[in-house]
């Protein structure tokens, strides 16, 4: 993971529930981003869990958490 996706993962990893939610508000994630992030993130679930339950393979759940984090990473530079 490069660095500006470490970050916005730290910063949304931080943030406040009002917080991240302007941050996903403002990021225009994908409905599937969104909630791949909000399990990975507020549930805590892992990579295995969040591909079993969305029938998605951990690949393409790995891919959109790091497109999340660069839509992140993004407005955070902005």
């Amino acid at each position: 993971m490069d660095e500006a996706c470490k970050m916005a993962r730290k910063r949304i990893k931080a943030a406040t529930r009002k917080e991240y939610e302007t941050l996903i508000h403002e990021a225009k994630l994908t409905p599937l981003q969104e909630e791949i992030l909000r399990r990975h993130i507020l549930c805590d679930d892992s990579i295995c869990k969040i591909s079993i339950d969305l029938h998605r393979s951990e690949r393409s759940v790995k891919t959109s958490l790091s497109k999340a984090y660069k839509a992140i990473s993004q407005i955070m530079h902005e």
